[in-house]
């Protein structure tokens, strides 16, 4: 079993949370997220080289620890940056993105940029709904943004590292997600099985559960999972 997150955090900070909760190391093989890939391109000078190497992060504080150990001269103001580093709305927890688009348009003026590093649109938060990075990110680009780069599911790689770390065919692989634009989408997109589980963010729009209200939403987003349950336990 490998855990895949979209969280812009680095591996290690993904397994002090999972135990936190209670996942301890014995669970699972190892820890993929999408934050680790952005810091290792990020890590990369050559990459830096290409479009420069001054950041602005533009996030939580408490996603700031990604940018620790990288050779990027991390700026105060968008006018000395090179590119911007997203890890989600950098205060509170606004449930519409429209919220950021003054501080977008100034980043849209000088085109810089964009990683995010979280592909997922939206998150709970205290059993609260609110935007995410993908959000975000998708939303710049919708302003005219012409360079956004995104890591994490549903793109290939992080399903391609997956694969490797298990060293199994892919036909043995199921993949377990709530999120039908990363989970479903990365495993339709891969060719192998996914499990949707259905009290997570669609929660709402998959009560009652059923057949027909998976097919909606399976209509709506345009891939379909393999499997559907309620919640993941045994």
């Amino acid at each position: 079993m490998i855990v895949l997150s979209n969280a812009a955090r680095r591996h290690d900070a993904i397994e002090r949370e999972l135990l936190r909760v209670g996942i301890t190391p014995r669970l699972y093989h190892s820890v993929l997220s999408s934050g680790e890939l952005v810091w290792h391109w990020l890590n990369a000078t050559s990459n830096l080289d290409e479009h420069g190497n001054s950041g602005y992060y533009f996030g939580p504080e408490r996603r700031q620890t990604l940018c620790d150990g990288l050779p990027v001269n991390w700026v105060d103001g968008l006018e000395r940056a090179d590119f911007v580093l997203n890890t989600g709305a950098p205060v509170g927890n606004p449930a519409d993105v429209r919220a950021l688009t003054p501080i977008l348009g100034k980043m849209l003026k000088r085109q810089l940029p964009m990683h995010c590093a979280n592909l997922d649109q939206y998150a709970i938060r205290g059993g609260v709904m609110g935007i995410s990075a993908g959000a975000i990110a998708r939303h710049y680009q919708s302003m005219g943004a012409k360079r956004v780069i995104y890591y994490g599911k549903p793109q290939a790689e992080l399903f391609e590292k997956a694969l490797q770390a298990l060293g199994i065919d892919q036909s043995r692989v199921i993949m377990v997600g709530d999120a039908f634009e990363t989970d479903i989408a990365g495993a339709n997109n891969f060719g192998i099985d996914s499990l949707l589980i259905a009290g997570g963010i669609h929660q709402a729009e998959l009560t009652p559960l059923s057949t027909e209200t998976v097919e909606i939403l399976a209509n709506r987003y345009k891939f379909t999972p393999s499997y559907f349950c309620q919640s993941f336990c045994w």
